[in-house]
């Protein structure tokens, strides 16, 4: 994969260890609104897909009135509730420098909203290594092509210099579906066992192994 120009990574999950907070956060947004609490292994595993499709996921029989009071809350919760201990994977900061020392064009597809995408990477000081991010409220959420699409259109790559990142089997399958490569990471939301069925083009278990994957 070295020879790839462009690097589009997911973010939760991939980059940010954060999904344990995203999954408290949507707990108590189903608790502020009575609505029966799921399981943390469950929202987890909707890593990837917009807080909308999420809540949709987990709980189809809400009207779109109380759908939207959930995200609300959540949304809320997440911005100010002090039990944030996101924080980047090891290795991962010193990864995404190396990558943009070496002119690699590096973006981000992920299911998190702009606002806290833009926050997160400010807090870390990350926002200069990347030639542009996409949000799924300027796309449609994974596993459709649409983010990927549009960072190509933007950024004029073939799919044959691109390579997408991510550890959920909606990363890998969006991937597919816009006719590009993909590295699977078995150390956030699915397993690796689910994402091997998803046939990612390398399927690896460390940022170590990406890496090597991506530099050596």
């Amino acid at each position: 994969m070295q020879n790839k120009r462009v690097i589009i990574f997911d973010f939760d999950g991939t980059l940010m260890d954060s999904l344990d907070y995203i999954a408290d956060c949507v707990q108590k947004a189903f608790d502020a609104h009575q609505v029966p609490r799921p399981a943390k292994e469950a929202i987890k595993r909707l890593a990837g897909y917009s807080s909308a499709k999420v809540v949709q996921t987990l709980c189809p029989e809400l009207d779109e009135s109380h759908t939207q009071a959930v995200l609300a809350t959540y949304r809320e919760i997440y911005l100010t509730w002090q039990g944030d201990s996101s924080t980047l994977y090891e290795g991962i900061r010193e990864l995404l420098q190396a990558l943009h020392g070496k002119g690699k064009v590096l973006a981000i597809a992920t299911g998190r909203g702009r606002v806290s995408l833009e926050t997160y990477l400010e807090q870390f000081e990350l926002a200069h290594l990347f030639s542009m991010t996409i949000t799924p409220g300027e796309a449609a959420s994974k596993p459709s092509p649409e983010m990927l699409e549009k960072l190509q259109a933007a950024l004029e790559f073939t799919t044959e210099e691109a390579v997408v990142v991510g550890d959920s089997t909606y990363d890998i399958e969006m991937a597919h579906a816009a006719g590009m490569e993909s590295i699977a990471l078995d150390y956030g939301a699915h397993s690796k066992q689910a994402l091997a069925a998803a046939a990612p083009s390398l399927l690896l278990s460390s940022v170590k192994e990406l890496k090597e994957a991506l530099l050596n």
